[in-house]
This record gives structure tokens, sequence and C-alpha cells, in this order.
């Protein structure tokens, strides 16, 4: 189930999203659109009322996580794939941009750069990676002591963190790749 809630508390509207309930949200900037993933294998575009404006998938796992870009114009849709790709780049009217095969074991988490054009993604392998819209890696970051189960990039594009379970947080810079 999906709530949306006003600004005092109280309940605005509510919805069933996923078979299997939803099991990440994105929202986008200008805050009339959400995006959900679920373990129902698919994602769903809704506007703020739950009015659903386009299904994406089923896809071959679960989907563990989706971003939606700053200037709300493109998604970005993480999958645990049983084969194929696992990282589904699309423009917000559902126009594929890219599918990507990153990863031996899914994406537990991603998001876009501030300017839209990079999708940082991390894994159970125990790395980040990021990418341009294109699907060409710009970047791998290190291999950290447990899976990176989020992601984050800098408002000025220069630096990503990574963190894994609690047992570490990592700081990297996008010029030298080295942690900060």
């Amino acid at each position: 189930v999906i709530r949306v809630y006003k600004y005092n508390g109280d309940l605005k509207k509510q919805w069933q999203a996923h078979s299997s309930g939803p099991v990440s949200l994105a929202l986008s900037a200008n805050g009339n659109r959400i995006l959900s993933g679920g373990r129902d294998k698919k994602a769903v575009l809704w506007d703020i009322n739950g009015e659903s404006l386009k299904t994406f998938g089923p896809y071959t796992g679960p989907v563990n996580d989706v971003a939606i870009s700053t200037d709300s114009q493109r998604i970005a849709i993480g999958i645990k794939p049983t084969s194929g790709s696992d990282i589904f780049i699309a423009e917000m009217n559902g126009a594929p941009i890219n599918d990507l095969t990153a990863f031996t074991i899914g994406i537990n988490t991603l998001c876009f750069s501030a300017d839209g054009q990079q999708v940082l993604a991390g894994s159970n392998d125990k790395v980040a990676r990021s990418f341009n819209l294109n699907g060409n890696l710009r970047c791998i970051f290190g291999k950290g002591p447990g899976p990176v189960r989020y992601v984050s990039f800098s408002p000025d594009g220069r630096s990503v963190l990574c963190g894994s379970n609690g047992m570490s947080n990592r700081l990297w810079s996008l010029d030298s790749r080295a942690v900060v």
C-alpha cells in the first residue's frame, strides 16, 4: 500500500501498489509523480493521486530500488534479476534510454546524479558503479566490507557516498577515484 499524507499528517490518499507490496519508492522533485518498485517484479509510475500512468516489467526478478532524476525527466529501476539486465533507464514517459547488465547479483540501491546524466548503483558484490545514460561505465568504487546498500551523489557531482549495512560508509572522489 502507498500512502500520501498532507503536511499536517492527515492521510490524503492511499492505494494498493503491488501484489506483494512496494519495496522502494521515489518522489519526483516537482512532487507530482511517484515511482514504486516491488517484489512482484514490476515498477509503476503513479500520479500523486494514485492513478497508474505506466507499468514497467515484469522483469526476471524483484525490483529492489527505483529513482527519479532531479529534473523529473528520467527514471531508473534496479532489479535483482535471475537473468538479463539489472538497471533499466527510461524517460519519464516510458521511452527506454538504456538497459544495463552491470552486476552479477543484482542491484540493492541506485540514484541519479544532480544533473541527471549519471546513475550510481550498489550491489551485494560489495562495489558501487557509476554509468552515464549511454551505459558507459564511468567508475567502480572499490570493494567494501559488505554489500553496498546505500549510494548518493554529492550535490556538485564530484563525490559519491556508499554505505554498507552499518559496517562502513565511504566517501569517494570522482576525480581521484580514491576514498576522501
